[in-house]
């Protein structure tokens, strides 16, 4: 099989131009929010070098920043792209099912741009797309994951934006 430049399958033009705007989306949060949010400027970051040369280039650079910064950033950084990850899995999911609202009235691109633009977060408990704005309430009050096991919810481990 042929394969592209860094090693990855070629990919139709509109998937590129999707992988551009992804990544040029990426970088621009990473600049706007790296004095508030440096953990998640630098998971961004690291997304968009992934998307743009491959795990592998993303793996060597957390391997330096280890080496730089020690352990325990680069474990935050990374469980943070874990929890991107999923954040990307659910809105996918979301966006998909021919069941929701939004897929019915042909509207599933307000999702995308909720998440692109930061303005919203997805909780990993329940798997709900929150505005930043009620994150907290979200947390105290209406997840339905919290509110069905009693548990209480650490904010930095239950949201995930992408």
């Amino acid at each position: 099989m042929d394969t592209g430049e860094h090693g990855r399958a070629p990919s139709s033009a509109s998937s590129c131009h999707n992988d551009r705007q992804t990544i040029s989306s990426l970088i621009q949060y990473a600049q706007t929010n790296y004095e508030h949010n440096p953990t998640e400027a630098l998971s961004a970051l690291m997304q968009a070098l992934a998307l743009n040369s491959g795990p592998a280039s993303a793996n060597d650079a957390m391997n330096r920043l280890r080496d730089e910064l020690g352990d325990d950033i680069v474990s935050h950084v990374g469980s943070r792209q874990a929890r991107m990850q999923r954040a990307l899995q659910i809105v996918q999911e979301l966006v998909t099912d021919e069941s929701s609202l939004l897929y019915q009235l042909g509207k599933q691109d307000i999702l995308r741009q909720a998440m692109e633009d930061a303005s919203s977060v997805v909780c990993t408990r329940c798997q709900a797309v929150v505005s930043n704005a009620r994150w907290q309430q979200h947390q105290r009050l209406w997840c339905s994951a919290i509110i069905s096991t009693g548990i209480s919810s650490d904010e930095d481990t239950d949201m995930s934006t992408v």
